[in-house]
């Protein structure tokens, strides 16, 4: 039986997947640093001004990639309906 959050993450990328939007299930933690900063720069230069990310349920990931939008000096926020969930305002 699937979860809710399961459900709402499929929900969400059938429904609103962009080039704003960065999966990060299935990438390994040493690559997360790379991806996340390499994406948020992307973006910046495109100036993208909403993008998404979505962290799996790894802590380490949350907290690499919130370091990340910190250091870019960017503003972000956790989706209500789907904590592994990140918003970000460029």
């Amino acid at each position: 039986m699937k979860r809710v959050d399961d459900w709402i993450t499929e929900l969400y990328h059938k429904e609103h997947i962009t080039d704003n939007v960065l999966d990060l299930y299935g990438h390994k933690v040493d690559n997360i640093h790379n991806v996340v900063d390499s994406f948020v720069y992307e973006n910046i230069k495109l100036n993208n001004k909403e993008l998404s990310i979505f962290l799996g349920s790894n802590n380490i990931t949350k907290e690499i990639v919130c370091d990340i939008i910190k250091n870019y000096g960017l503003n972000y926020t956790e989706c209500v309906y789907n904590p592994s969930l990140i918003k970000i305002s460029t």
